[in-house]
Order: C-alpha cells, then structure tokens, then sequence
C-alpha cells in the first residue's frame, strides 16, 4: 500500500514533533511539551492523533515512532556501483532477516543488482557494477521504481512512503536538468524526468507516488548526520553540532555543509563542487616528502617512488594533457589525486585501484603514495575549517573509510594549518564504512520531501 494524501497532511502538521521524537528519548507527554514548546495540553493531542494514525507508539519505554509506519526505498548511483536500500520510519535499513516480510521485495530486486552480498551485520546490500551511460542509468532506476511499487501494491501490511534516487554531478533543480556530470558525460544536460521510463511514469502517476532526485553528497551528509543520533555511535556526543562539513571521496570529490544547523545550499543548489577547483599545489611540502623518503632508507617507499615515477608532482602540468579530467581541467584536484596518489590512466583504472580490498592496505603498500594522499586531504580540510570554522568534518567515501591507517591519524591532518584558533575546536572523525550509506541518505532527503521542506532542512 502507499501513503495516503490524508497521512501526508499529518506528517506535514506533526514534522517537528516527529522530528523531536525521531531524535530524542521521551518518556512522556510533558517531556515532550518542554521539547516542544508547546503546552501539556496541546502536546497530548499531538500524541493522540498521531498514535491514531499508528505513526507513533506509547509504552512503559516512553513515546516512539512506529519504525513501521512507512518505508522508503532508495538508490544511490555511484561512478563505481549502484547501491539500493530499503529504510523504516526511523531511518534504519531494513534487515531481511529480522524482518521475513522484505525478503520477497528484496529477492525481486537481486537480478537487477547481482552483486549483492551479505555484509557483517547479516544485511543484504544490493549493489551492482556501474555502467557509465545513459542507457544503463535509465534501466536501473526505472527497473528498480517498478519492482519497488509493484511491490508494495501487493500488500497491506507495509506502506511506501516515497522512492529517493542520488546522482553525482550539477543538477539544475530550476529546470530538474543534469547540468553538468564528469563522471557520467551522456547524463550531461539530460532532464531528471528522461531517467524514467514513460511506462513506469504512468505506474508513478496512477498510485501518487513521490519519487525524489537528489545529489549524491547532500545524501551522503544527511546519512551521516541523522547516524549521530543513533544510540550505538561512538560519536553521539557530535549530534547536535550547529556546523557541519562532510568531505566524500570514492569516485569522485565533494563536499557537503551544515551552518548554523540549516543545509546549506547555495544560490542554486550547487554547493560543495570541490572536486574540480582548479587549485595551486604546495610543491615544497611534496618535495619535502620525497626527500624525507630517500633520506630515511625506507626500501619500499623508494621503491615505490621509482616504480611510479612521482617525481613528476615537482612539475605539475607534465605529463597530464592526455589525462584530462572529464571537466576539460589537466589538473583539478580530483584529478590530481588520481593521477598523483593512484597513478590511473583512465577511470577503469582508477576504479580497479581504490576498490575496498586495494585500499585496505594502501598506507602498508605504498607509504609514500599514502603520505601524498595525506597531503591533498589536510589541504582540503584546511580549507574548509579555516573557511567555515566547523564544529566537526566529517570523513566519508571509500578512499577516506576504507583505509585503515588513516583513522588513526585524522586529527594530525589539520595540524599543518597557521591558523590554529579556527582548528581547535574543530573534531575529524570518520563516517560510516556502510556501502549504501549515500542510498540511505536519498531516503532522508526524499522524506524532507514529502514532509514539505524540501531542501531547506534544519535541525
């Protein structure tokens, strides 16, 4: 089944009080009025029209949403692979094997992602290979909106809420056109609307279901801002942060931000493009590593320097004019990385190089490469601690989790800045190694969506 215009309208009616109870442990009316401001009187009726409407439950534990009020399906669109998921009311995915009902929609869903695999925690997460083309991004998302309503057509014990979808590159939200996507060049100046087939339009149109684009880093940080709040995070402490950075590095480059605890957007949307700043780079500190490197002895980090051949960071245009980044730079800094740190010819090759397994053991294997990566990442943060003067960045993407030594050292990374007052109160710590963590996120944002706010979210 799917939700209904009248249940909308008291998701709109009740977003603060949801939101209060989504983030808070409330064990009662009153707690929930000091919350709320509001008075007694006024907060129980909250309670009892939304507990009415199942959408919230009261018990000696105190005042809940019902996780199973209503689930979003997402999907995340990656330069390597394309994730899906399946979230509750609470925002958690769905475990298939605590709850059996799911199983069949999953098990509808593995031909389209056949690299689907079971993670530790005995979740299922759809994945599949990306293919860099307009065909195969409109047969993915069409494929995956179908199966999900036919789905939830057939049955009346589990509501769908709304479909999110993430993609990476410039998107027009004016005009709901891909403006600009390097990593995805037939997607360039495609409207948002010719990623769906008309047929599955029609499915769309006949059940009112809200399907939402959004863009891959807003998803990425909206996961991991709602993750704080979770009980079981290290980082709870950070949950209530007024400003945020989220720095993603997998495929691409970006960033995301939180001011003054409202989503920053921009004057259209656009925010947080760091990828393709074309920036100088500090060629002293890299020749100062090299020169470390040989005086130390270290025989696989020479070795590594000879076999690669970075000596080519001293001159930063050589060699780089048949390795044009996709957005016509010889060197951004997404592809000064690749081409600096993972010495890739080409995104296959990239793609090879930073798979998970690789980078498990990349600071081991490579020192040197791994010092250099140091350099580009305490650059970036720099920036944007000495620009935003943020309570907490966070670090996400494969090459920022998926590296084991690099945890360890996050907080060294912003050492090398002048201005230390802007840094010291500034905390790094790493996101989640989740794989569908930017799907999750199209799901929050595609219920910012339907509750009206769009993407003027605060917290």
């Amino acid at each position: 089944m799917f939700v209904s215009e009248s249940e909308r309208n008291l998701l709109v009616q009740h977003k603060d009080t949801i939101d209060i109870l989504r983030h808070r442990d409330i064990p009662d009316v009153k707690q929930l009025s000091n919350m709320a401001q509001i008075s007694w009187i006024t907060a129980k009726k909250h309670v009892n029209v939304l507990e009415e409407a199942v959408i919230i439950k009261q018990s000696n534990m105190g005042i809940n949403l019902n996780n199973d009020f209503g689930f979003f399906a997402s999907i995340a669109i990656g330069g390597t692979q394309v994730k899906a998921t399946l979230i509750d009311f609470s925002f958690r995915p769905v475990n298939i094997f605590k709850h059996s009902l799911f199983k069949a929609y999953f098990d509808s869903l593995v031909s389209l992602f056949p690299d689907t695999k079971i993670d530790t925690a005995k979740e299922q997460i759809l994945c599949c290979k990306t293919t860099r083309s307009f065909a195969f991004v409109q047969n993915i998302c069409s494929s995956f909106i179908d199966r999900t309503i036919s789905f939830f057509e057939k049955t009346d014990t589990a509501r769908l809420l709304g479909i999110g979808i993430s993609l990476p590159g410039l998107i027009d939200w004016e005009h709901n056109i891909i403006n600009f996507c390097p990593n995805f060049p037939e997607l360039d100046g495609c409207a948002l609307s010719t990623l769906i087939k008309n047929s599955v339009h029609e499915e769309i149109l006949s059940h009112n279901v809200l399907v939402q684009f959004s863009h891959d880093t807003t998803a990425a940080l909206l996961y991991e801002k709602e993750r704080l709040y979770l009980p079981e995070i290290n980082y709870r402490s950070y949950k209530d942060a007024p400003n945020v950075a989220c720095l993603y590095m997998g495929s691409g480059l970006g960033a995301s931000f939180i001011l003054q605890n409202r989503l920053l957007n921009g004057a259209n949307y656009c925010v947080g493009e760091i990828g393709h700043w074309s920036i100088p780079l500090d060629e002293k500190r890299f020749e100062k590593i090299i020169k470390d490197y040989q005086a130390s002895g270290n025989k696989t980090a020479i070795e590594d320097i000879e076999h690669y051949k970075f000596q080519e960071v001293l001159e930063p245009n050589k060699n780089l004019s048949d390795r044009k980044c996709n957005c016509g730079q010889d060197y951004c800094l997404e592809n000064a990385i690749r081409i600096k740190v993972f010495n890739s010819n080409d995104n296959n090759d990239f793609l090879s190089k930073t798979n998970p397994t690789e980078l498990e053991h990349f600071a081991e294997m490579h020192p040197y490469r791994y010092d250099l990566l140091k350099c580009f990442i305490s650059q970036i943060l720099n920036v944007l601690i000495n620009t935003l003067n943020c309570n907490i960045v966070i670090l996400t993407g494969r090459i920022l989790t998926c590296i084991n030594d690099l945890g360890d050292e996050i907080e060294g990374l912003k050492m090398c800045s002048a201005l230390k007052f802007p840094s010291n109160r500034c905390h790094i710590i790493m996101g989640s190694k989740r794989p569908d963590g930017t799907a999750i996120g199209a799901g929050i944002i595609t219920y910012h969506y339907l509750i009206g706010n769009g993407l003027n979210i605060q917290w």
